[in-house]
């Protein structure tokens, strides 16, 4: 992940040993959802997974939602972007809400998005058959 004064980060995957300057590490890390209420938040981070109607089945509901963690457990929002003269999505990492409206900034796109941004938004990445790690483990490890 390469981090920039505003708060936005674009996430890259690299090999260990060609790791750009300046970039630090961030994880998926799996945070368990089953026994969360549909509205509760893990460190920041909204682990909702309620979406319109919802199922009956548990088993159609998501064990746990992927928040990206860096090494100091500190949890960032994914944020997706397309372009308007692009079939070319990216995901980008920030540490608030607010990313999706750096992100969309005309003034910006040079030195964020290098487009012009079409939509930005908060993704979820969702997992029905990864458990994941319960919010007091991930709390203990600071």
């Amino acid at each position: 992940m390469n981090r920039d004064k505003f708060g936005v980060s674009r996430l890259r995957v690299a090999d260990g040993e060609q790791l750009p300057e300046g970039s630090s590490a961030v994880a998926l890390t799996p945070i368990g959802t089953l026994s969360l209420s549909a509205r509760e938040r893990t460190d920041g981070i909204d682990v909702s997974t309620t979406r319109g109607s919802q199922s009956k089945r548990q088993s159609n509901r998501a064990k746990s939602v992927y928040v990206p963690l860096n090494t100091r457990a500190q949890p960032f929002y994914p944020i997706m972007c397309t372009f308007q003269e692009s079939i070319i999505s990216k995901l980008y990492l920030a540490n608030s809400k607010r990313g999706v409206q750096t992100l969309q900034n005309p003034r910006l796109r040079k030195v964020l998005t290098g487009g012009k941004v079409k939509n930005c938004g908060v993704v979820s990445l969702e997992s029905r058959t990864v458990a994941g790690v319960s919010r007091s483990s991930v709390r203990g490890r600071q």
